[in-house]
């Protein structure tokens, strides 16, 4: 997954479902609880969402790795949970039958860090397609993929679906974006 011919400056980018109806990805509270934030894919394919980075890997590396433990991050200036940063983790909600992702604090090395380990994996079907995949501490990989919860919002969980992406390099706050290779 190379950039055509441009050197990143930061691994961030914005994660885009090819073909399949839907927009980007988001942060919104999971019904009248405020905090935690959890992952939302929006509506509308006009909806370019927040950038991504990944880290476990060079800030000026050329390509993202396919197959490689990496931490996911929203790029967003502020949330409104104070506690809340925007790694992705993997959440278990009350009473719900899904594992959502969430959004939480930087990752520290050590157990708890192996529920915020994701891998992004070749989807065979789509030219440029990709999907991400939530990887435990014994390397057996689950498929993110979108699921409705129980007030309407299609957000990001563990099941057996993949969620399809491209990645699209993000352009500092132009918004300009460009295919990876």
């Amino acid at each position: 997954m190379y950039f055509n011919n441009s050197k990143p400056k930061h691994s961030v980018y914005k994660a885009f479902r090819p073909i399949i109806f839907g927009g980007c990805l988001t942060l919104s509270p999971l019904g009248d609880n405020q905090c935690p934030l959890y992952i939302e894919q929006q509506f509308s394919k006009d909806d370019i969402g927040y950038p991504i980075r990944f880290s476990n890997w060079g800030s000026g590396a050329r390509f993202v790795p396919e197959s490689e433990n990496l931490n996911i991050e929203m790029v967003i200036p502020i949330t409104t949970c104070v506690q809340s940063s925007t790694y992705w983790w993997v959440t278990a909600t009350e009473g719900s039958k899904w594992l959502f992702i969430s959004a939480g604090p930087k990752p520290d090395p050590g157990e708890a860090s192996s529920k915020s380990f994701f891998q992004i994996k070749k989807v065979g079907d789509f030219t440029n397609g990709y999907k991400i995949m939530f990887c435990s501490k014994d390397n057996n990989c689950i498929n993110v993929g979108i699921v409705v919860d129980e007030y309407g919002v299609q957000r990001l969980a563990l099941c057996t679906m993949p969620f399809p992406i491209t990645l699209v390099k993000a352009d500092g706050t132009q918004g300009r974006s460009y295919i990876i290779e």
